[in-house]
């Protein structure tokens, strides 16, 4: 088993190296304690040394997420004043883009068939994965995992994943999950059907993140001619929280470091590691260090209490509670006996701390362990009814929940053959109201169509059948005169545009939205969010379906997206920019792994639910197997015992990353019974009976 940092000494003193003393540095850091910046301060002092030389070299910049890479590229070009062309990616973002840019010399070296390649989007690859093992799978007794059909797929993909991350071939998986996890004899199909998966994907040229990871590592790094290009291309390497990396980016960095000329400055949060039971290999990229001149940077003085030891004392009470310890009055606690009672609490506290100017809604962040849509469609309406916005964080929702999608999607159906099993008299209602749609003079959407009229017309104009439903002109409802000018324009715009579409799904879809949405001026953020995700997804969509026969018609492509949409794999975020307008100035909805991904801070934390187990299980951020596929992992066995450690560990890495994120005040918040009526018993249970009380 893996062994994982779980305390660090800080020198008091540390020894500030400025970028040029060494050509390799090291950052070695807790959350907020500086190394970012150390990270854009080597960054500023390379990039015109790479610039000047005679062959200018580029500096390869990575970021752990998204995220992160966005907040990296901005200080950089801030710093720079722009004066130099930068581009920060992630790991994996890199290694894909790589393999997809000189893919003829992968096919090369592993005599694959020379095809452009297409990148598989996840969906993309979760459909296509099922159909090919849809026989196998109904032969299997795949029952025994206890997990649905759409699971399993999703799980035997996240193993091809994990091995191309951890440098594993795809042979050895079975033998790795024996070990871990005990004989079983589902684990040699399991490595069977990922063959067959990468065999089928090669042969017509899809690459997916997993295939792309394992081409790159097997065949690119080690082509002659491609490594000679990355010498002479990448002078320095930029890395910022290595410990999120994955052990397929070793040998990336250890170049680096092999090559005198080149700079390395890497960043390594100790109690970060929010990826691990992912992606990331810490404990291996931590090796990286030995070969650097390290900077240990001192943790940052914790807000709820600047003297002593406030941190160490929490993490000790949580894992022992027989250790005394009274928290400082900034923690506080908000108790109710049930979680409807707990949420209104909450909203109540949250709504009078701004109405009393103690606090603004944007510096107040509400925490809560595996965010259920109960928790999240409360906050949220009840917030909003007291007139305080919410943005989730990466709040990712299915494009097929967006009312806007379900339109065009209708509209596809009365204009293609074969898709009246798609819609329903509620579904052509939908889209009366939305795309009638129009704007007022003070800028506020109103809909020509309401949804009374919208049913009336539904009803009586609307003739439903399997193969061709039919949309009927206006006359066919007997009082349309009773509907009004607006309404029966609106009605008879739709009526026209639909007799008469564009000949193919695509056009089909794309006309409406630019027939409807009016040019962009009724396209809000959440709607232009959805509906450019739905074009994106459907070309991405056709592109590949029409490489795998090209023998569907429109009218079955067209089924089986609007069933791949229906199923609710495919998303979209409905806020991607996170600075715009109201939504700057609400208060942040999270699960802690968005949170600790996101690198915010707040002055006010609301950890919701603290009695809850979920504070320590990693949850949908742990897969299956992820242990197995790490570098020093030893062979022994994953059980009950096992999974208890790492989640000791990461509840002490969780505590340590969210109270350095505080700025003000700590809110516990917990009711004695969960949202399913049981009982809460969770590990931080043990700080309720700490807190101060407070008058």
């Amino acid at each position: 088993m893996a062994t994982i940092l779980t305390s660090t000494v800080f020198a008091a003193e540390p020894k500030v190296l400025v970028p040029d003393d060494r050509r390799s540095i090291w950052y070695n850091g807790e959350s907020r304690s500086g190394k970012t910046q150390r990270l854009v301060d080597a960054a500023v002092a390379w990039l015109p040394q790479l610039s000047h030389q005679v062959n200018s070299r580029q500096m390869l910049l990575l970021a752990a997420n998204d995220e992160n890479k966005q907040s990296l590229h901005d200080r950089i070009s801030l710093a720079t004043a722009g004066r130099y062309p930068i581009r920060v990616q992630t790991p994996l973002g890199f290694l894909q883009e790589q393999v997809h840019l000189f893919y003829p010399w992968v096919a090369e070296a592993g005599n694959l068939p020379g095809v452009t390649p297409i990148r598989l989007r996840p969906e993309t690859e979760q459909a296509l994965a099922t159909r090919l093992w849809q026989a196998d799978l109904q032969m299997q007794p795949w029952q025994s995992w206890g997990v649905s059909e759409y699971r399993l797929v999703r799980r035997l993909l996240d193993l091809m994943q994990l091995a191309a991350n951890g440098l594993v071939e795809v042979a050895e998986i079975p033998d790795k999950l024996q070990l871990a996890y005990g004989q079983n004899d589902l684990f040699p199909s399991i490595g069977e059907l990922i063959a067959t998966w990468q065999t089928w994907c090669l042969e017509r040229g899809f690459l997916t993140y997993g295939l792309s990871t394992d081409l790159f590592w097997r065949y690119l790094w080690n082509h002659a001619e491609y490594r000679a290009y990355f010498a002479d291309r990448y002078g320095a390497v930029v890395a910022d929280d290595a410990d999120d990396y994955p052990a397929v980016i070793y040998p990336v960095l250890e170049s680096f470091l092999d090559t005198p000329a080149s700079k390395v400055a890497i960043s390594y949060n100790p109690h970060g590691q929010i990826q691990l039971g992912l992606k990331s290999d810490p404990q291996h990229l931590l090796k990286l260090c030995q070969r650097c001149t390290e900077e240990t940077l001192p943790p940052v003085a914790l807000a709820l209490q600047p003297a002593g030891d406030l941190l160490n004392d929490i993490v000790t009470t949580v894992n022992d509670p027989s250790y005394w310890l009274t928290l400082p009055p900034n923690i506080q606690e908000i108790s109710r006996r049930t979680r409807g009672e707990l949420l209104r609490a909450v909203v109540d506290k949250i709504a009078v701390s701004i109405e009393a100017n103690q606090i603004q809604a944007q510096d107040i962040v509400i925490i809560v362990p595996g965010l259920d849509n109960i928790a999240r469609y409360t906050l949220t309406e009840t917030l909003a009814a007291r007139g305080i916005a919410v943005k989730a964080l990466n709040d990712q929702r299915p494009l097929y929940s967006s009312p806007a999608v379900r339109s065009i999607l209708t509209i596809l159906a009365l204009s293609l053959p074969g898709l009246g099993r798609t819609i329903g008299r509620d579904r052509v209602a939908e889209m009366l109201v939305e795309l009638s749609s129009y704007r007022l003079p003070g800028g506020a959407l109103a809909q020509a169509i309401d949804p009374v009229r919208a049913g009336l017309l539904a009803d009586h104009c609307y003739s439903p059948d399997a193969e061709q439903p039919v949309l009927q002109p206006l006359e066919s409802f007997p009082r349309w005169d009773r509907l009004g000018a607006g309404a029966a324009a609106s009605y008879r715009r739709i009526w026209e545009w639909v007799q008469s579409p564009p000949t193919n799904a695509l056009g089909i879809m794309d006309g409406a939205i630019g027939e409807f949405c009016e040019k962009g001026e009724l396209l809000t953020l959440d709607r232009l969010t959805a509906l450019r995700a739905l074009i994106e997804t459907a070309q991405h969509y056709w592109q590949v379906m029409q490489r795998v026969d090209g023998q569907d018609s429109e009218s079955s492509l067209a089924e089986q997206f609007i069933g791949l949409l229906q199923q609710g794999t495919v998303t979209a975020n409905p806020y991607p920019t996170s600075q715009l307008g109201a939504l700057a100035q609400g208060v942040t909805l999270a699960n802690i792994f968005q949170y600790r991904s996101s690198k915010k801070t707040h002055r006010w934390h609301f950890w919701l639910d603290v009695g809850s187990e979920l504070w320590a299980k990693g949850g949908s951020a742990s897969l299956y197997g992820s242990q197995c596929f790490l570098q020093d992992w030893d062979g022994q066995p994953i059980n009950a015992e096992t999974e208890e450690l790492l989640d000791r560990q990461r509840l002490e890495r969780v505590l340590r990353d969210l109270l350095q994120r505080i700025d003000e005040r700590l809110y516990l918040c917990n009711s004695d019974l969960a949202v399913n009526g049981q009982d809460q018993v969770g590990p931080l249970l043990t700080l309720i009976s700490r807190i101060t009380p407070h008058h």
